[in-house]
């Protein structure tokens, strides 16, 4: 079994990790095929909470916000349409809550 592919671009060797590529394409295809649910949930979210941010309690136009999973999908897929793992935020509160630099500053 491979784990490791090797890409050459000009004279530089890349060496990437399949068994990583495959957890990814996993966690994409899960949101793929529930796409058009989780877009109804967002909009459910959105008029509910007023087009507030649950974490900041800001507006933001529905385009603006995105769904945070609770528990991550890495730890159970099962969970990609619960409502109660779900949590409509602005993207300054989704890169806080994991964990990455929040921009404009």
């Amino acid at each position: 079994m491979e784990f490791c592919k090797c890409m050459r671009i000009g004279p530089v060797y890349l060496y990437v990790s399949t068994r990583r590529l495959k957890g990814r394409y996993k966690h994409s295809e899960i949101l793929r095929k529930n796409h058009k649910k989780l877009q109804r949930i967002k909009r459910e979210k959105w008029k509910e909470s007023d087009g507030r941010c649950e974490e900041c309690g800001k507006r933001f136009r529905i385009e603006e916000m995105e769904l945070h999973h609770i528990v991550p999908l890495s730890k159970n897929a099962f969970l990609v349409t619960a409502i109660s793992n779900l949590q409509l935020v602005c993207p300054e509160c989704h890169a806080r809550l994991h964990g990455r630099p929040v921009g404009g500053g």
